[in-house]
Parts: structure tokens; sequence; C-alpha cells
């Protein structure tokens, strides 16, 4: 009875070590998440010459089956809010492979009505939570 006492207590020591040394790997990335951009890129120009900019043009290539164009949209909403009218965003719908055209076609004839954002939420909602393919 007290060997199975010890393994279990040695089972769950190791347990909450390697639940709090993930916790150490994970949340610190959290925080840093909106620090700096991750990834390969190169700065071009001088951010210096930024400073009191009046307008910021940022352009989208996506596509409404593309898991980092769906991401990307919550980022741009963030962008958005933070730089308000400052912020000229032109934005592209591409389509690749054997996917029809018809809901990059839509998403101009949306944009034409005033509705893109709300077009594009939904595109990207049936395609990535109701898992239906439309493309």
């Amino acid at each position: 009875m007290e060997v199975c006492k010890n393994i279990s207590e040695k089972i769950l020591q190791k347990f909450l070590f390697a639940l709090s040394l993930a916790s150490f790997m994970v949340f610190p990335n959290f925080a840093l998440a909106e620090d700096k951009i991750q990834g390969k890129y190169e700065v071009i120009g001088l951010i210096e010459k930024l400073k009191g900019v009046k307008q910021i043009e940022m352009i989208e290539f996506f596509n409404y089956s593309c898991g980092h164009c769906y991401q990307f949209l919550e980022t741009s909403k963030k962008l958005h809010a933070k730089f308000k009218n400052k912020l000229h965003h032109k934005k592209y719908p591409i389509y690749w492979g054997q996917q029809t055209a018809f809901p990059a076609k839509a998403f101009y004839i949306a944009d034409e009505l005033g509705l893109e954002e709300k077009f594009t939420q939904e595109i990207f909602d049936t395609n990535f939570k109701l898992q239906i393919n439309i493309f």
C-alpha cells in the first residue's frame, strides 16, 4: 500500500512539474505577442519617418479558405480600432486551384454595397465555424 502511495506521489509531482514548465513556456508568449511581430520580415525604410504620418496603407491579399487569413481578420479589426481613420485598408480576394471565383466576385459586389465587412466575416465563419466548403 505504501509503495502505491509513493508511486502516485511521484507521478503527481512529475505531472505538476511538467504542467508548470509548460505554463512558463506558453504564457510569456502571450505577453510578447502584442509587443513585437514574430517571423521573418525586413523593415523597409526608416521607422522614424513614420512618426506623424497622416495615412497608413495596408494592402491585404486573402483567400476565404485560408486559416491565416481568417486569423488576420481579428488582427485587422484591432488595427482599424487603433489607427481609426489613418488606416486605408485595400483588400484583394484571391482564389487558387480548383476553387470557384464566385466568393471573390461577390466580395466586390458586397464592397460596392457597403457590406464587405459583414460579408467577409460570414464567408469565413461559414468555412471555419460551420465547416461548409463553398469553394
